[in-house]
């Protein structure tokens, strides 16, 4: 897809990242599943913000992507998914990040292990 850019998550993304994150057609796919509040948020991205970054279509924010102690979680709002932007975000981070990643992903969850072999991850079960 064109008019991808990864760029660095700012103050103005963490509620896009919680709704999205928290959004029930995608919290199955996380390993953590529960609510999360907007002070809890807030608190998260605190301390973790500088591990994030927002994929934005021209302007749009349409998914994100971080690391956590190397693990990846990554996330694509639903009207987005099936167009390569979660494939997009994995490669470009990779890139640009040199440390080891890993992903921990749920067994049931097909979509995900077939989005990180398809961008050279092994799975280990």
């Amino acid at each position: 897809m064109e008019n991808l850019k990864l760029v660095r998550c700012q103050k103005e993304h963490w509620e896009f990242i919680r709704k999205l994150r928290t959004d029930p057609k995608n919290i199955g796919g996380f390993i953590k599943t529960g609510a999360i509040s907007v002070a809890q948020q807030k608190a998260y991205m605190k301390k973790y913000q500088r591990h994030y970054y927002v994929c934005l279509h021209h302007l749009l924010p349409v998914g994100f992507i971080g690391s956590i102690d190397g693990d990846l979680r990554v996330c694509t709002d639903h009207p987005w998914k099936g167009k390569g932007i979660a494939k997009f975000m994995v490669n470009e981070f990779a890139k640009r990040n040199k440390k080891k990643i890993f992903a921990k992903v749920k067994v049931d969850n097909k979509a995900s292990q077939r989005l990180f072999q398809s961008c050279g991850f092994e799975l280990s079960f």
